[in-house]
């Protein structure tokens, strides 16, 4: 049971690994997914990086439900975005782009094991 749970472990940091570095090339990620049949997310994560310019806007002063549209490159902010998501952002500080794919790195281990 032991070796099955490591093979686990060892097989998702393989794949997390894998996704990590092919977020860093855009033609390879999008050819990776297009072959999936997958629309693929330019940049990669981008959902989730939408937190860190929605933190870039409380930061410059801007009220989040507002006009931001230049720091979110163009994404509407709605309502319902909650503000914890932009303290943890805040806090993790996940605008440094090593945390963040640090980060990003443990949840896709996480998720790969579940």
């Amino acid at each position: 049971m032991l070796n099955r749970n490591l093979l686990a472990i060892f097989i998702s940091i393989i794949l997390s690994f894998f996704f990590i570095a092919l977020s860093f090339y855009p033609n390879y990620w999008i050819n990776f997914f297009g072959f999936l049949s997958v629309p693929p997310q330019i940049p990669a994560f981008s959902d989730f990086e939408a937190h860190i310019r929605f933190l870039k806007c409380k930061e410059s002063g801007l009220a989040l439900y507002e006009s931001c549209f230049e720091i979110t490159k163009g994404h509407s902010i709605y309502n319902s975005h909650p503000s914890l998501w932009i303290k943890i952002f805040k806090l993790l500080n996940l605008k440094n782009l090593f945390n963040f794919n640090l980060l990003i790195f443990f949840l896709l281990i996480f998720y790969f094991s579940c």
